[in-house]
């Protein structure tokens, strides 16, 4: 059975359209790879970008200044957000939430050491296996526990029906 057909054999179990479904999974997936990004200045969680039917380009840019810590080791931001993973969450899920019929999205990070973190291992303390690989690695996990809320929620609509 295909991915898809999968995904539209368990919306009909859970009576949910296979769009919900794919909006939900598409969510939980980018959340995760979004969680899993190593945090130091906020740079690289905020540059995750969302976006529909093509990647997007260019780089996101957060406003603070550098300066070293107190002990000088290593950099800290100074005055950014520090929600930077809540704002790219938020920013993917405000992408997703309203698409109908089918759609392609992505989520891209165009810093040029994102790629270094997931394959170079360049982040060995706080993501040493990367983010979206091991993401990818619990796609089955990730479909199977929205599926399980999904049809749970719509049980519980039922209900107080």
């Amino acid at each position: 059975m295909s991915f898809s057909s999968s995904l539209k054999h368990l919306a009909d179990l859970t009576a949910t359209s296979v769009n919900e479904t794919t909006r939900a999974v598409a969510i939980a997936i980018f959340t995760e790879i979004i969680e899993r990004t190593p945090f130091l200045t906020g740079r690289l969680a905020s540059n995750w970008q969302c976006s529909l039917d093509s990647p997007k380009v260019g780089t996101v840019g957060i406003a603070g200044k550098l300066r070293w810590n107190d002990k000088g080791r290593g950099a800290l931001m100074v005055g950014i957000n520090r929600s930077a993973k809540s704002t790219a969450i938020k920013a993917a899920v405000d992408t997703l939430k309203n698409v109908e019929g089918d759609f392609r999205a992505f989520l891209a990070n165009n810093l040029p050491y994102a790629r270094r973190i997931e394959f170079d291992g360049w982040s060995h303390t706080k993501a040493p296996a990367g983010m979206v690989g091991v993401t990818f690695a619990r796609v089955h996990s990730l479909v199977q526990n929205k599926i399980r809320e999904l049809a749970s929620k719509k049980l519980q609509e039922g209900f107080l029906k």
